[in-house]
């Protein structure tokens, strides 16, 4: 009796239509391989499948955030690049050029001090010189009169025996010629005085008109505002290689988790085609008739496909091994057919 137990070919009951046909009963190797086949390597093809789609998108999300990554990576250097050519050739060039112009300024206000001082000095001497040249005027006019005046008969001709005569003009006449020349000459000057008086009026009208100094105001404050552009813009540039440098960082962690999770989704799906592979040469398998299977091909497949997942999960579950747990075709177990 328990010989027919063991028999592969002897029915062990009313077991359902089954692959391997449609009677109602099953042979020991039928009865073993649907029994495998619905527990454990259906579930473990359902734990499979879902893994497997775990690792698919879990590699797809990977995927988006490195495309992230490499997006705010290219919009971080482009805006880097933008505040370079900012720096290049506007913040810094501006900076110099304010602070020429306030040097500039500077001198340009130094100069007018000194040009207004030299024109104060000079007014001063032209009017000087009209009063000095006032009074000459007013004393040669005295003398004019005094000759004139025929009361001064006798020192004018005493002036005229005591100057001697030169080319033929006598004393006398030589001396009212010298009086006339020095009233001209003092006309004369002033009135040179009064062109140059009035020039000197009119520069320092002008002068007063041009008010350099107000432009001192405007400089510092242009100053100011350019060294302020051209330390915010640095300060934004060095922030800006910071950014750079984190978002580089996070790219390359991006991309190694990539790697991890395109690894997961390959072992993942392996298993899952292994299994998949498994099931089918299993259904083959129990399809056939049993008393005609090669069963010692069909054990040497078996080892394969297990050894090939041992070896490449590098699990520590042995093919075959009693006490190497887990969910496996154990070919030790399985009846001879």
């Amino acid at each position: 009796m328990a010989n027919d137990m063991n028999d592969p070919q002897v029915p062990v009951g009313n077991g359902g239509d089954g692959p391997g046909g449609d009677d109602d009963t099953q042979t020991l190797c039928q009865k073993w391989f649907n029994d495998y086949l619905e527990n454990p390597l259906e579930a473990d093809l359902e734990r499979a499948a879902g893994a497997a789609t775990v690792g698919s998108l879990g590699y797809d999300e990977g995927k988006i955030g490195t495309q992230l990554r490499v997006c705010r990576l290219e919009d971080a250097q482009k805006i880097r690049s933008e505040y370079r050519g900012i720096q290049a050739c506007i913040s810094t060039t501006l900076a110099a050029h304010a602070a020429g112009v306030t040097v500039n300024v500077t001198g340009y206000i130094d100069k007018d001090k000194a040009l207004g001082g030299k024109l104060n000095t000079a007014l001063e001497a032209i009017k000087a010189v009209k009063a000095g040249m006032g009074k000459v005027h007013a004393l040669a006019c005295k003398l004019e009169a005094a000759r004139k005046d025929s009361c001064n008969s006798e020192q004018c001709k005493a002036i005229d025996k005591g100057l001697p005569k030169v080319d033929g003009v006598g004393g006398l006449e030589r001396f009212n010629n010298e009086i006339t020349a020095i009233r001209e000459s003092v006309t004369t000057v002033n009135g040179n005085a009064d062109a140059l008086f009035e020039m000197g009026i009119k520069y320092a009208g002008i002068q007063a008109s041009t008010n350099v100094t107000s432009l001192k105001d405007m400089t510092n404050k242009l100053k100011t505002d350019a060294d302020a552009l051209a330390a915010d813009v640095l300060a934004q540039a060095k922030a800006l290689d910071t950014k750079m440098a984190d978002q580089e960082a996070a790219l390359a962690t991006e991309i190694t988790g990539l790697s991890t999770a395109l690894y997961t989704r390959q072992t993942t799906k392996l298993t899952y085609d292994c299994l998949v592979e498994l099931k089918t040469d299993l259904e083959e398998i129990v399809d056939q008739d049993c008393a005609q299977l090669d069963y010692d091909a069909t054990k040497d497949r078996l080892r394969y496909l297990c050894e090939t997942a041992v070896s490449t999960f590098d699990t520590t579950a042995g093919c075959g091994d009693d006490n190497g747990g887990g969910n496996k075709f154990n070919t030790q177990d399985a009846p001879s057919c």
